[in-house]
């Protein structure tokens, strides 16, 4: 804890320097760090009696140095839910939303320490089921945050999946991580520095130069179990009185890397509910050779709206392909 707290020091001091992008990730991580070291520490609350409180928004400007990693840190970090069958979409919330409105929406900072809200703002949590991220990869974190997000969010009776977000990635960047082409270290780190944050907004935020990428099959097919409803229904994915419910079982199946079987289950699940797949071929996409642990935490990464929006109709693309080569010659 020492070391970490003069770690601070030190890139603060370099902070009033000169505010470089990188010195400013360096300080968010080094929050983040400490924050989940002291919540897993009963002698360290004794001293830190509060977790950090909650930092502006002005602080995901400056440290955007516009790197995937950056983006995707900041995509996992927003993750929040609407819970109570809002039918409002993620992308016109308001940017004032409330601490308490943000925290009873399962936000992602639950999952990195042990706290909860109380009257008085975020304490800790010495009971806390969602504190999950442990030293393992990010992988093995995502993959276990995404069950116990999942069991929370059937806890509370949420009627929406609880993946609605502040800020979204793009496709390079969910192909360069199941490439294993980003610091990985730096995604967890990062996306905990960048939790503390009190709201997400894109607005201001670099542009990339590249956004669209060849995804496996696999993932456009699982992506809209890990989408709200409410999102797929803008999109014009979903018809507004569908739902499209994500289910335990695909969690476990990807976890245990039983790919195929949660491609299958979700290429018949799209289908009872209407959604726009092609009526060729009338299978599911082989799915060989694909990583399930880390295409499900791929999966965790939200896609900026208009990114989701050209994965997903891609999906209905080839119907429209088959049937124009299906008619005869004028």
């Amino acid at each position: 804890m020492a070391a970490l707290a003069h770690q601070l020091e030190n890139r603060l001091f370099d902070l009033t320097r000169g505010a470089d992008r990188r010195v400013c990730q360096d300080i968010l991580m080094l929050l983040g760090k400490i924050q989940r070291a002291v919540s897993i520490s009963p002698k360290a609350k004794e001293d830190i009696h509060q977790p950090i409180p909650l930092l502006s928004p002005h602080w995901l400007v400056a440290s955007d140095d516009a790197s995937p990693e950056f983006r995707l840190a900041c995509a996992l970090a927003g993750l929040k839910a609407v819970g109570g069958g809002s039918t409002k979409s993620a992308l016109q919330e308001s940017p004032t939303e409330s601490v308490f409105e943000t925290s009873a929406g399962l936000p992602m900072r639950l999952h990195f320490a042990g706290i909860k809200l109380d009257k008085k703002g975020y304490v800790w949590d010495n009971e806390s089921r969602l504190a999950v991220w442990g030293e393992g990869s990010l992988t093995q974190n995502l993959n276990e945050t995404m069950r116990y997000r999942w069991l929370a969010a059937q806890r509370l009776s949420h009627k929406d999946k609880p993946f609605a977000y502040g800020v979204g990635a793009n496709q390079a960047d969910i192909a360069a991580f199941l490439a294993g082409s980003v610091d990985e270290w730096r995604v967890s780190d990062l996306a905990q520095g960048l939790a503390l944050l009190k709201e997400f907004n894109s607005s201001g935020l670099q542009t990339p130069t590249t956004r669209h990428a060849a995804l496996p099959a696999a993932y456009g097919l699982l992506k809209p179990f890990f989408v709200p409803d409410r999102e797929l229904t803008r999109i014009g994915f979903l018809a507004a009185d569908a739902q499209l419910p994500l289910r335990g079982e695909l969690l476990s199946w990807l976890a245990a890397n039983q790919t195929q079987k949660a491609v299958d289950w979700a290429w018949a699940k799209l289908r009872q509910v209407g959604a726009g797949l092609p009526h060729f071929p009338q299978q599911a996409p082989r799915a060989v050779g694909i990583d399930g642990p880390r295409l499900l935490a791929a999966l965790a990464f939200p896609l900026a709206f208009g990114q989701l929006k050209s994965l997903l109709l891609t999906l209905g693309a080839s119907e429209k392909a088959t049937e124009q080569q299906a008619e005869p010659a004028q």
